[in-house]
């Protein structure tokens, strides 16, 4: 995959009260994957991340198979400090492609 990795930026979203990690926007929107700590979200099994990205969180991470799209102002203005192990981005990368309907940020 030759996706850009620096322009992903993790924020927490207010709505479902979860960070997202930003793949892309279109207007008023953007498109995000959730970071959640439950291994299924509604009736899908979600990823398992090798490392939680929070230095601060010891529990295991999962990204959510599903795309959300949300208003701009849902996110949080500062990006948080989190940091992906190269699988993870991996996973992140094949999600993104996989499942985007927004363009995404190159």
């Amino acid at each position: 995959m030759n996706m850009n990795r620096k322009k992903y930026q993790v924020r927490h979203n207010y709505k479902n009260r979860h960070y997202g990690i930003l793949i892309g926007s279109e207007g008023n929107k953007y498109e995000s994957i959730t970071i959640t700590h439950t291994e299924q979200s509604r009736h899908l099994r979600n990823i398992r991340l090798t490392k939680n990205p929070n230095k601060n969180d010891d529990r295991p991470s999962y990204l959510d198979k599903q795309i959300r799209r949300f208003p701009k102002k849902s996110y949080s203005r500062k990006n948080a400090n989190f940091k992906f192990i190269k699988s993870d981005k991996d996973k992140i990368d094949k999600l993104a492609k996989e499942k985007h309907k927004f363009k995404l940020w190159q």
